[in-house]
């Protein structure tokens, strides 16, 4: 099952937490906690597994383009 553009932003907008802009380690950390990973350590390694797979251009955030091509 494919999601629209629409679909996609507003997912994107969901984990951009503090709407900065982009996906970091602390927008990640809080989806992580409300998906029930209660250790930090925890949130932390999964975290950066997403960043070190999604960050294309090394920044640590996951910016909408990069977002979208982790879709595509």
């Amino acid at each position: 099952m494919s999601m629209s553009p629409e679909e996609q932003k507003r997912v994107f907008d969901e984990f951009d937490s503090d709407d900065n802009g982009y996906i970091d380690q602390s927008d990640l950390m809080k989806v992580l906690a409300q998906c029930g990973i209660e250790s930090e350590d925890d949130q932390k390694a999964i975290a950066n597994k997403i960043l070190s797979d999604a960050d294309t251009d090394g920044d640590r955030k996951i910016t909408w383009e990069e977002f979208k091509a982790g879709l595509a």
